[in-house]
């Protein structure tokens, strides 16, 4: 009896073997826990496919166009889309029709390994997504694209006409592409556009309503910054040229300049003829008057047919001007003809230095619904939605016009640099300045900085973008093509994606 006492001790004083005892205690929720765990993860997983799948299949089920398309067209397209992007099979489809718009959702079970010992045995995984119908949909694009001669390095003009092509592209394969109007400012020093005669500085009103080629340049404070139409009769909210035809006689930009011009019409077979002078006073303004002479007086009456010849030419008359139009950087109002834009990217060429506040202030015009550029819907009827797309591969290196006192460096016809400041740091305030009024007026503007690094420059263009999912940057040329790859899709989704 007291051996058998001393084992019973003995073998309650053991320790050896609690371990396994209390694993065995501890194992089943354990595995439990581990297993709900993995079930959670694949369901989140599960979840991201049948979001990116459920996305994808509304925006087909919208896209499918024709003639009284049908609901259940549209989800029969839906259905082989999403069978087509979710392998994991088998999930329930269906597909709402809210007024213009598609709503798809999409539901999927995730099994649990051990969840009937809980009472859990599935996880339930929903995605949905609500998509305009693209014929309800309406959007209007400006590219403010950087043209100057740095852009000519290792052939990086190539690698942004390429990827802005692509992006056209694929816009005209939208179903809904004859409402997507799309625009160009191909832009450097200066920018070449068609506009009316009577907005551009010193042109005598004859001229006006007549459309001239000509490289416009930097406005004068305050209009540099200001979306208005500019005001015939106002010189200083017209944009300077170096490339006014010829046959337009303007004045001279220089303080005191003065010119004279004798122009000649006939009304109802009678001809009037005056002559008239332009003065340049010494804060840039020009004045003109005119006075009536008999025909007789003038020994240009003689020659009708050689006058009416003259008016009818626009050829440019300034040979650094020229070289725009040599390298093929005329800007491209919005049209809804996207072959127009891609084949003006095939020809241009850069030139010159880099003027990114005249490029957004042309660009804002040329989106806008108003003179000189009418070809934009604004903020009435359908009311597009509208984009400005700004790509520079540097700093701004273009004085511009502010107020304030004169620097020494320069006034390009606007006197003595006494009322006017006109520096490269006012350049970029009123660059500042237009992005945000831009954005104001509702348009997103979306920038891409191009070879930047970290500096003023790449600061302004990340402040000037909408949000900062509308900005972009790289060092590389081969990540163009993805950037303007995702501003389609972000275009798109902005579109008809609306959840």
């Amino acid at each position: 009896m007291g051996r058998i006492i001393t084992l019973a001790a003995a073998f309650l004083r053991n320790k050896r073997g609690n371990f396994a005892v209390t694993f065995a205690l501890v194992a089943v929720p354990l595995m439990l826990v581990v297993g709900l765990s993995l079930n959670f993860v694949t369901a989140f997983k599960h979840k991201a496919d049948l979001q990116e799948a459920i996305d994808a299949a509304t925006l087909a089920a919208a896209a499918e166009t024709g003639i009284n398309v049908s609901e259940s067209q549209r989800t029969a397209k839906g259905i082989d889309f999403f069978n087509s992007n979710f392998y994991v099979i088998p999930a329930t489809v269906v597909f709402e029709y809210p007024q213009g718009a598609v709503k798809g959702t999409a539901y999927y079970s995730v099994p649990t390994f051990f969840g009937k010992l809980f009472g859990k045995e599935k996880i339930d995984v929903t995605a949905s997504a609500l998509v305009g119908i693209p014929e309800d949909g309406s959007m209007e694009m400006v590219l403010a694209l950087d043209y100057s001669g740095s852009m000519n390095s290792n052939g990086k003009y190539i690698s942004m006409r390429d990827a802005a092509i692509a992006m056209i592209e694929e816009f005209k394969l939208s179903p809904a592409k004859d409402k997507i109007k799309l625009g160009m400012v191909p832009f450097s020093e200066y920018v070449l556009a068609d506009i009316d005669a009577s907005y551009i500085r010193v042109v005598h009103p004859s001229h006006y309503g007549k459309t001239a080629r000509a490289c416009l340049a930097t406005r004068f404070s305050p209009f540099s910054t200001d979306g208005n139409s500019p005001d015939p009769n106002v010189e200083d909210s017209k944009w300077p040229t170096i490339g006014l035809p010829a046959n337009f006689s303007t004045a001279s930009s220089a303080a005191g300049a003065e010119t004279q011009e004798q122009l000649c019409t006939t009304k109802n077979g009678k001809e009037t003829c005056e002559i008239c002078t332009t003065t340049v006073n010494a804060k840039g303004k020009a004045k003109t008057s005119c006075s009536k002479v008999g025909a007789a007086k003038t020994a240009a009456a003689s020659n009708k047919a050689d006058r009416e010849k003259l008016v009818s030419e626009y050829a440019l008359s300034d040979p650094e001007c020229q070289t725009y139009q040599d390298s093929r950087l005329l800007s491209v109002p919005l049209t809804a003809k996207h072959d127009d834009l891609i084949n003006q990217l095939k020809l241009a060429k850069p030139v010159q230095l880099t003027n990114i506040a005249l490029a957004m202030d042309v660009s804002w015009h040329l989106i806008s619904p108003q003179a000189p550029f009418t070809q934009g819907e604004g903020q009435t009827g359908s009311k597009p939605k509208r984009y400005v797309v700004l790509f520079t591969d540097g700093a701004q290196t273009v004085p511009g016009y502010g107020s304030g006192p004169g620097n020494g460096q320069g006034n390009s016809g606007r006197g003595n640099g006494n009322s006017d400041t006109f520096t490269i740091q006012q350049a970029e305030r009123n660059t500042a300045e237009l992005c945000k009024k831009i954005k104001a007026d509702g348009i997103d503007v979306v920038t891409i900085a191009f070879q930047l690094g970290t500096g003023n420059a790449r600061n302004q263009m990340q402040a000037c973008a909408s949000k900062p999912a509308f900005f972009f940057e790289t060092q590389s040329q081969g990540d163009l093509a993805a950037i303007f790859q995702e501003i389609t899709s972000l275009a798109s989704q902005s579109l008809y994606l609306r959840e």
